[in-house]
């Protein structure tokens, strides 16, 4: 885990004066084998969206794009095989949360996966937790070799 972060930046005002601006962050980390080990790493991400004032919809977007991130790195990147972890860094700052969920799988093309509201696509099972991730965040990126995600949700 990190310290809590504290970086100052500088901001406008609406007559132009120039002022410093203390903003504080929170951030972690987790290396996560089995999907039994998330309920761990979701009390630490939503605590500390808590403790900076998130509201229940962020909150929510938030612990399902995640949970289903890990999951598929997890389940897909890493066959669920025990000896290997997905790595996970989260960053939760007073405007927004950041996510990183890599794993050490082969990657995949998203924009190669089926959409899932397509009517041909209702009864596969794949591509719904590429939906929940894009649907429920403001934006989200894969790397290039595509065993990594990083994800963000402005505050609402």
């Amino acid at each position: 885990m990190c310290a809590p972060l504290v970086s100052t930046g500088k901001a406008h005002d609406s007559n132009g004066t120039l002022h410093s601006k203390r903003v504080e962050a929170r951030c972690g980390g987790a290396a996560i084998a089995s999907t039994e080990e998330i309920a761990d790493l979701l009390t630490d991400v939503i605590g500390a969206m808590e403790e900076g004032g998130y509201g229940a919809r962020d909150t929510f977007a938030v612990r399902l794009a995640l949970q289903e991130a890990v999951i598929n790195a997890v389940k897909h990147g890493h066959g669920n095989d025990p000896r290997k972890r997905a790595r996970i860094w989260w960053v939760v700052s007073a405007s927004a949360v950041r996510l990183v969920v890599e794993d050490d799988g082969a990657g995949f093309d998203p924009d190669r996966v089926p959409d899932p509201c397509l009517p041909e696509n209702i009864d596969r099972p794949g591509g719904r937790g590429l939906l929940i991730m894009r649907s429920y965040m403001s934006w989200v990126r894969f790397n290039d070799a595509g065993n990594g995600v990083g994800m963000c949700r402005y505050r609402s």
